[in-house]
């Protein structure tokens, strides 16, 4: 097994659950919608699909694999919120700012 750089990850996936603030971070090489599917799909399959996944409009989460990753749980609504937006995506961005905090220590 070859060990990857560490400079190859320079990307973080986080998800964050609305009611429980249990966060799920996974270190990704790109943010490509390939990447992003493969850590949806990662997390559905430890934890279960959410109800309700909550996600910005950024071009990675509304690729088409993971529109087809939403196709296999049929039963998760996906909302849409604007980027970066305090009032919209509060809640993940205090946990990114938590997460770069705790990585940076």
């Amino acid at each position: 097994m070859t060990a990857v750089p560490d400079e190859s990850y320079q990307n973080i996936f986080h998800i964050r659950d609305h009611f429980t603030r249990f966060s799920y971070a996974k270190p990704s090489q790109s943010k490509s919608a390939k990447n992003a599917a493969m850590c949806l799909f990662n997390f559905c399959m430890i934890y279960g699909p959410p109800a309700v996944l909550h996600s910005d409009n950024r071009k990675e989460f509304v690729g088409k694999i993971v529109q087809e990753i939403l196709n296999i749980w049929t039963n998760i609504k996906i909302v849409h919120g604007r980027p970066r937006n305090p009032r919209c995506q509060g809640l993940i961005e205090k946990g990114n700012n938590i997460l770069q905090t705790k990585l940076g220590s």
